[in-house]
């Protein structure tokens, strides 16, 4: 099975993103815990600014706590196959693109995201 189909909800918005990084999480005490639990949202940057704004509200100190849904899909047809939830996301890292005029690369956006804990299940 390939994992190239996907989506992702935050809170309530499905966004478009071209990247997930590893999902993992850790027992306590294993690791440092600022370093655990965070996963990478990659994406091209378009005029949606909605990841951004997401940011800038919890760098503004205001609970910005969201659930993501990361649902593997079972081919183009959009039908599932596996859900991660990400409980009580937050962004704490936004890195806008990269602008260099001799090369030939889609400008990108990241959001890192630090969650509480983790949950999988099949969805069949």
């Amino acid at each position: 099975m390939l994992i190239a189909h996907f989506r992702v909800k935050v809170g309530d918005m499905e966004i478009g993103v071209q990247s997930v990084s590893r999902l993992h999480d850790l027992i306590d005490g294993e690791a440092d815990p600022d370093v655990r639990m965070s996963v990478t949202l990659r994406r091209a940057a378009t005029q949606d600014k909605r990841l951004f704004a997401w940011y800038r509200d919890t760098r503004q100190g205001k609970d910005t706590a969201r659930n993501v849904t990361i649902v593997q899909l079972d081919g183009p047809d959009g039908t599932p196959y596996n859900v991660w939830r990400l409980e009580q996301a937050r962004p704490v890292r936004w890195s806008g693109p990269h602008f260099d005029a001799l090369a030939n690369e889609i400008a990108m956006e990241e959001v890192e995201l630090r969650y509480k804990s983790i949950s999988w299940r099949s969805s069949y």
